[in-house]
């Protein structure tokens, strides 16, 4: 946060901008799974509500956050170098 400060990003900002992907992230997850194992998924419906049996594809999550945080970035006009030097 201090970081993003110095570089004139609002905080509130980026903590909305880690809200959005970390939301996105485990729905991305979740939703790559559910396509990948299909079959399975559409004899067993209820089992998609179930993550302590398995949460999600990394990729699908790692995939629709940088897409979900590059459309946060664009809709709110933040500048993009420095908002993802804040980031990282």
């Amino acid at each position: 946060m201090a970081y993003a400060k110095r570089e004139g990003i609002d905080p509130t900002r980026m903590i909305d901008l880690g809200i959005w992907t970390l939301l996105s992230g485990i729905v991305g997850a979740k939703l790559l799974l559910v396509l990948v194992e299909l079959p399975y998924y559409w004899r067993h419906k209820m089992e998609i509500l179930y993550n302590w049996r398995s949460a999600g594809v990394f990729y699908g999550g790692f995939v629709l956050a940088c897409a979900v945080g590059l459309w946060y970035v664009h809709r709110t006009r933040l500048p993009l170098a420095r908002t993802a030097d804040a980031v990282a």
